[in-house]
């Protein structure tokens, strides 16, 4: 009878053991699923493109005339109104 006893607590104790190990483990994965997302998140951002304009002159000879242009092609970056954070880039 205190055999059966004793084989009761012990039981008891490995199973309240393994359950405070497995609450343990589980809030290590969720701190390393909140820090894996985190990280992908950072991933996924892309870097902030920096606004910028290019110009070129050139000239077309047609019809025995020449035309002389400039063309100007740039980056605008469109903000938010409230956190004038960007939100997209526009080439």
């Amino acid at each position: 009878m205190r055999t059966r006893l004793i084989d009761v607590l012990l039981a008891t104790l490995l199973l309240a053991a393994s359950s405070l190990a497995c609450a343990a483990d589980d809030d290590k994965d969720a701190d390393a699923s909140a820090d894996k997302d985190a990280k992908s998140a950072k991933k996924d951002e892309k870097p902030i493109p920096p606004e910028r304009t290019l110009v070129s002159h050139g000239s077309a000879d047609i019809s025995e005339r020449t035309i002389h242009y400039t063309a100007t092609a740039g980056s605008l970056l469109i903000r938010d109104d409230k956190e004038n954070k960007p939100n997209a880039s526009v080439f």
